[in-house]
Order: structure tokens, then C-alpha cells, then sequence
């Protein structure tokens, strides 16, 4: 019998994908093109600053003080790691866009089709993480 989970658990587990996800793609377009070492560095950092962000939202979500509030205190969250989404989605598009523009020699056939299905990935997996959240704020969740 499959356990029950909380929709917390759910967010997590969502927003763990999209990290993954998020992160599988930002190694694909540094593959495409020949960077620099500071263009990684420039990566390594904006990752860093979205997990750095997103554990602190978690560790706040998880707070006893969150859930006595009910669905206002988790919505709140919510609202709060949608936003980080979105603003990151925001910064991860610049740096896809700087960093083409920076770029030496491609080393991938047709690289601009290749980000904009990498860029197009990300944006999906975004929608996606959203929808689930959502689901998870269901009402019916909270039985």
C-alpha cells in the first residue's frame, strides 16, 4: 500500500525534480559551447544562489509556526517558492543569453535549436513543478 504524503512532502519532491532537471539542463548548454572557466564559475554561483534560496524557503516552510497557520502559512510558502521560480527562470535566461553571446566555437550541430530546447526543457519543467504544487495545495490534500 502506497504511504500517504503530506503536501509538503509532495513540494519537495517536485522541487527537487526541477532542481535536477534545472540542473541536468545547465550542463547541457555549457556542453554545447566552448566557455571560459568564468562562465562556469558564473553557472556554479547562480545555481548555488537558487539551492541556498530554495533551502532556506524549505527550512521556513517546515517550521511548526507554517502549518499552525494552516493553508495561509503553506500557501504563503507556496507563493514565495514561485516567485524564486520565476526569478531564477528570469536570471537563468540571461545567462543562457550572455553566455551565447560570449561564446567561441559550437560543438554541437545547429546549438542554437539545441538551447532553445534546453531553455524550452527548463520552462516545462517549471510549469510542471507549479502544477504539482498546486495539486498538492488541493483542498482534499489537507483531509
Amino acid at each position: 500500500m502506497k504511504k500517504q504524503t503530506t503536501p509538503a512532502e509532495t513540494m519537495m519532491e517536485a522541487q527537487n525534480k526541477l532542481v535536477e532537471t534545472m540542473s541536468a539542463n545547465a550542463m547541457k548548454a555549457m556542453e554545447i559551447f566552448r566557455m571560459d572557466d568564468a562562465w562556469s564559475k558564473k553557472g556554479r554561483e547562480l545555481m548555488e544562489s537558487y539551492m541556498k534560496e530554495q533551502r532556506e524557503l524549505t527550512e521556513k516552510m517546515m517550521q511548526p509556526a507554517t502549518f499552525e497557520k494552516g493553508v495561509e502559512g503553506v500557501t504563503e510558502h507556496m507563493m514565495h517558492a514561485m516567485q524564486l521560480q520565476w526569478d531564477y527562470a528570469r536570471k537563468t535566461m540571461d545567462f543562457y543569453r550572455d553566455a551565447m553571446m560570449a561564446m567561441s566555437e559550437p560543438k554541437a550541430e545547429n546549438p542554437w535549436m539545441r538551447m532553445f530546447e534546453i531553455c524550452n526543457d527548463t520552462m516545462s519543467a517549471m510549469m510542471d513543478t507549479a502544477k504539482k504544487n498546486m495539486e498538492a495545495m488541493r483542498p482534499a490534500q489537507w483531509n
